[in-house]
């Protein structure tokens, strides 16, 4: 019971911060809808959906791998090789930031400023993602899940809703370049907050307390490459109906396929909630080979998961112009197919529950990969084939069947190799009860 109660306290509060983070991200997503013409909005959609894209091989699987692996030598009281472990990630950051720097005054000696100031604004602001990510993960593999998850999902939504609010109100004509700048700012702020925040934690007290270790890098390396393409590729997934709508029809359809991502989003982040809090709980319960408390956890987030987002698919589907024109403006009335569809392959995310990272935590992260390629193939086809004649609906459809191609395959997975069955019915049958 008390363990329950623990649980329940931990996705509470995490469950909150996502509110705040989503209602921050929307309400800056509706200002900016509301503010500038919809060619503008898409244009602002498509250059951080082109960000997203870049983080991939900087971050990737690292924030899952930091959390697994602090977890694991946190639990062994192996606290030497954790100090060790964490520089190396503080030094990997360092050289980033350096190259970005050189990178950054090549490209401002020899480019045009016009054309590639979009691109620098945000490139800037890598570092300061990775700083964000890697001392959250951190965090958050030490126990301290709810502090953990505070820079990124609280301070950057919020001082970038600041930031965007105040741009806002001092200007009359909405110009891209500063918009994105209102992003890069709140990176910034967030990265060095997150650095403060894990000294001031404990990090600092390890480094007074134990020396440092000659850690095995080889074998971590060998579980980030396919944490990060699993990683890569599911930002691909997420993004590349915006890549496809931007070079293949018009910025107006982004910004409609935008307005509908952003409604489903709470969908998506709901499942991420937990799957935050039980990353550490389900790589310990892997470890000890307790696979009915593996497969009961699972099945209880599933059933959360689902029992939650039923109600606001349902209001999706039957009002969709209603929240559209209400929220975003008359100008996106047209994006209620989109919405639909987007609301349905949030609910079959959300019903199979967090398959994907229960195979990322128990040693199975390329079994996931073999996943996610096989959608992201399967989106980009659907796209590539869709997309020209149907434009934004055609990017929904891809997506929806992507979602569904992508938990089939994992879900089998899961059952074979671990004997968990990825659905809340996992309860009642299981062959690792």
């Amino acid at each position: 019971m008390p363990l329950r109660s623990s649980l329940l306290q931990q996705i509470l509060k995490s469950a909150g911060l996502r509110l705040v983070s989503v209602l921050a991200m929307f309400a800056i997503t509706v200002l900016i809808a509301r503010n500038a013409t919809t060619e503008q909005f898409g244009q602002y959609s498509f250059y951080l959906s082109l960000y997203f894209i870049l983080l991939i091989p900087v971050a990737g699987g690292l924030p899952q791998l930091l959390v697994r692996e602090v977890a694991s030598l946190s639990k062994a009281q192996k606290l030497d090789q954790l100090l060790s472990l964490m520089r190396g990630v503080r030094r990997y950051n360092l050289l980033l930031l350096v190259t970005i720097v050189c990178g950054l005054v090549a490209a401002l000696a020899w480019c045009n400023a016009g054309e590639v100031s979009p691109y620098l604004v945000l490139l800037a602001a890598t570092p300061a993602y990775l700083a964000m990510a890697a001392s959250g993960a951190y965090m958050r593999g030490r126990g301290e899940v709810f502090i953990g998850q505070l820079p990124e999902f609280l301070i950057r939504p919020v001082v970038h809703l600041i930031c965007v609010g105040m741009y806002l109100l001092l200007v009359d004509q909405v110009h891209l370049l500063s918009l994105l700048l209102t992003a890069a700012a709140s990176y910034w702020i967030a990265g060095i907050l997150s650095w403060v925040m894990a000294e001031k934690y404990d990090y600092s007290d390890l480094k007074r307390l134990h020396n440092y270790v000659d850690v095995s890098w080889k074998p971590l390396l060998n579980s980030l490459w396919p944490l990060t393409l699993v990683a890569g590729v599911q930002v691909l997934n997420a993004q590349i109906g915006i890549l496809f709508l931007g070079g293949m029809a018009s910025e107006e359809s982004v910004a409609l396929f935008k307005v509908a991502q952003t409604l489903t989003n709470p969908l998506n982040i709901l499942l991420s909630v937990f799957a935050l809090v039980m990353q550490p709980r389900f790589a310990a319960h892997f470890a000890a080979k307790d696979m009915h408390a593996l497969q009961r956890q699972f099945a209880w987030v599933a059933l959360a998961a689902f029992a939650l987002v039923i109600p606001v698919v349902s209001a999706f589907i039957l009002f969709p112009d209603v929240f559209l024109v209400t929220i975003f403006g008359a100008d996106y009335a047209s994006a209620e197919g989109t919405l639909v569809m987007l609301s349905i392959a949030g609910l079959v995310n959300c019903s199979m529950g967090c398959v994907g990272v229960l195979l990322n935590m128990t040693g199975y992260e390329k079994e996931s990969l073999k996943g996610v390629v096989l959608s992201l193939l399967v989106n980009i086809g659907a796209c590539y084939l869709l997309v020209p004649p149907l434009g934004v609906y055609g990017a929904a459809i891809a997506f929806l069947f992507n979602i569904v191609m992508w938990n089939v395959y994992l879900a089998y997975v899961a059952y074979s190799k671990l004997g968990v069955l990825p659905s809340f019915l996992g309860m009642f049958c299981a062959k690792g009860n």
